[in-house]
């Protein structure tokens, strides 16, 4: 333990009236504490501490050798504990440190603490809280309390990500009086002296941040809280009981804390209703909530549990029928896909047949060899090979952009159908489905898409170029 520290609980310890809150202390005395005093006063001048110290009404330099006190001198010393943490390098980053000297004191600031506040929650995110005349050291993933008299305890970094954020808590409780003042991820205690009696508080403070995750609602009648559960019957109870109220034991603590995390670790809002259920069953008249939960935590999370792994096994095989029938439904749509392509293919063939029948046996069949040859030089035949390419050209692009724009239509309606329809795939789950089922087809249909799309327009580029192509025909002919 640091000098100062020792010589400021030999102090205050000597002292006749000692008043300490979690950010200053204050205490008077007289004569008789006159080693005390003065001991403090080297120490704090050693660490360059700033400290109030009055006698007799006036301020003295600490820095000075304190003179000897007579009968009825009274001295009054006042502290900052944040600059004794600062001269002490007790500082930590993004950690707010706090320290006290008896555990009374670190007792009275926790049971001040509300459970729900309609003002900034009153706990940091991570704290560290030193105890000069600490016994006890307990630890958790976003909180500590260290004895200044032993080797310091580290954070359990390794359960960081089992517990709730404030953010998770009042996302499934609605909380109508204001915000958590603390949560289960910060309060949390997983390592240490935790049956120790000097960690009474610190395990009722983290009951209580536990506690809120096993409500529906908590409402304020009254100036009291009152935690209101919706489970197989709707039920109203105190959520805490009258007066002070016994400290949870080692089992009870560590059970509610399993539970709470079992609870947010999957499935969030069914586990909450299982145990809600379980614990609104088991209610008496005249429990508080936190009476119920200690007296059938235990039952109440085998019981959910149980009913989780039907429910699982239920989902899992609602998720398996609903998979077959998506898959039933990406089928159809693979099979578009290949209707298209036959509509393409055909389309274009009929187009083809209608007009070789269009050119050999209604225009070329019907003219003999010196008509056929005045052809090139005709206007009329001209205009009837451009309205031949247009067509084919037309009739193309036509096709490829109405079945395309048809296929993104209908792949649009089965999702948006699927999605809403489904109780237990995602929509990331459905649209892996469906993508992963049509790729081979609409590679297909684009592949087809692409050649048939060329082959009209070598099919209308043909047909505007009919003059050469005559001509070599009529040549090729003699």
């Amino acid at each position: 333990m640091h000098a100062l520290l020792e010589s400021l609980r030999s102090l205050l310890a000597a002292s006749q009236d000692v008043a300490e809150a979690h950010d200053h202390v204050s205490a008077t005395g007289t004569e008789v504490e006159y080693a005390e005093l003065a001991s403090f006063m080297r120490e704090a001048t050693s660490v360059n501490l700033d400290a109030s110290v009055r006698l007799n009404g006036g301020t003295i330099d600490i820095s000075l050798p304190l003179n000897p006190l007579i009968a009825g001198d009274v001295w009054r010393l006042s502290l900052s504990k944040n600059l004794v943490i600062t001269a002490l390098g007790l500082l930590e980053d993004e950690v707010s440190v706090f320290l006290f000297v008896s555990p009374g004191a670190l007792d009275r600031w926790l049971q001040s603490i509300p459970t729900i506040s309609n003002k900034r929650p009153a706990m940091p995110r991570r704290l560290t809280i030193h105890v000069v005349d600490g016994l006890a050291q307990v630890t958790g993933p976003n909180i500590r309390v260290i004895a200044s008299s032993r080797q310091p305890i580290g954070f359990d970094v390794e359960d960081a990500q089992r517990f709730p954020s404030t953010e998770d808590v009042a996302g499934l409780v609605h909380l109508t009086s204001g915000t958590p003042s603390f949560a289960p991820s910060v309060v949390a205690l997983t390592r240490g002296d935790l049956d120790h009696p000097q960690a009474d508080s610190v395990r009722k403070i983290a009951e209580r941040a536990m506690l809120l995750c096993l409500s529906s609602e908590i409402v304020e009648r009254e100036g009291k809280q009152v935690a209101i559960l919706r489970g197989g019957r709707r039920s109203e109870l105190p959520l805490l009981p009258d007066g002070e109220y016994e400290a949870p034991s080692l089992h009870n603590i560590l059970n509610l804390q399993a539970a709470i995390s079992w609870l947010f670790s999957d499935n969030k809002e069914t586990r909450h209703s299982l145990l809600v259920d379980r614990v609104c069953l088991e209610q008496r008249d005249g429990e508080s909530l936190l009476d119920v939960v200690r007296r059938v935590i235990s039952l109440a999370v085998v019981d959910a549990k149980e009913k989780y792994r039907i429910f699982v096994l239920d989902k899992k095989d609602a998720s398996a029928k609903e998979l077959r029938d998506v898959l039933k439904d990406v089928r159809a749509q693979a099979d578009t896909y290949s209707a298209k392509v036959r509509d393409l293919l055909s389309s274009f063939l009929r187009d083809a047949i209608a007009l070789l029948l269009l050119l050999g046996v209604g225009l070329f069949s019907k003219i003999d060899s010196n008509e056929l040859a005045k052809l090139p030089s005709s206007s009329a035949a001209g205009w009837l090979f451009v309205v031949l390419g247009s067509y084919f050209l037309i009739s193309g692009a036509s096709q490829i952009t109405f079945h395309s724009m048809d296929l993104r239509l209908t792949r649009q309606e089965l999702l948006r159908w699927l999605g809403a329809s489904r109780n237990y795939l995602t929509q990331s789950k459905i649209e892996t489905v469906v993508r992963e089922g049509i790729v081979s087809r609409r590679k297909f249909f684009v592949k087809a898409m692409i050649a048939l799309g060329i082959v009209y327009a070598l099919t209308a580029t043909a047909l505007f170029c009919w003059e050469p192509i005559v001509v070599w025909l009529i040549g090729a002919g003699h």
